[in-house]
């Protein structure tokens, strides 16, 4: 197995987790990415939760364009329910690594998460070809001493 390089550089009271070719949107992964950066992560999986609900929305500020208001104080927003679920499917899984290597959960926070485009695969149709929409996600929790 080939050894994965994050972005960053995470220390010995961390625990991370890497999603690739995830079939979700690179463009509203990434705002979805920033919208629960350096946040709690029992806060950011509620914010996400609330997203699938349609509670609240995610503030698109850099991929808005033709985008509608949201209610709430945010000029352009949408609902990404795919790519919510498979970043909340993420930090699950990041928590469960921090919880192996004997890490308080009630104490981690988003510090790393990053999302890029992934592979190109087409997709044939009747007439013409598509790429496929793939993303690799990657996300750092760290343990804050409060």
């Amino acid at each position: 197995m080939s050894k994965k390089n994050y972005s960053t550089k995470p220390g010995e009271n961390s625990a991370k987790a890497l999603g690739t070719n995830l079939t979700i949107s690179p463009k509203q992964s990434i705002e979805v990415c920033s919208f629960i950066r350096n946040r709690k992560l029992q806060v950011a999986k509620k914010m996400l939760e609330e997203v699938l609900t349609k509670t609240i929305a995610v503030p698109f500020t850099r991929y808005n364009k033709g985008l509608g208001h949201r209610k709430g104080n945010m000029a352009s927003g949408r609902y990404p329910l795919k790519t919510c679920s498979q970043i909340l499917k993420l930090l699950n899984s990041a928590e469960s690594n921090a919880q192996n290597k004997g890490l308080n959960s009630n104490n981690l926070v988003i510090t790393h998460i990053n999302a890029h485009r992934g592979t190109r695969i087409q997709r044939h149709k009747r007439v013409g070809s598509t790429t496929a929409k793939l993303t690799h996600v990657e996300i750092v929790l760290e343990e804050q001493k409060w």
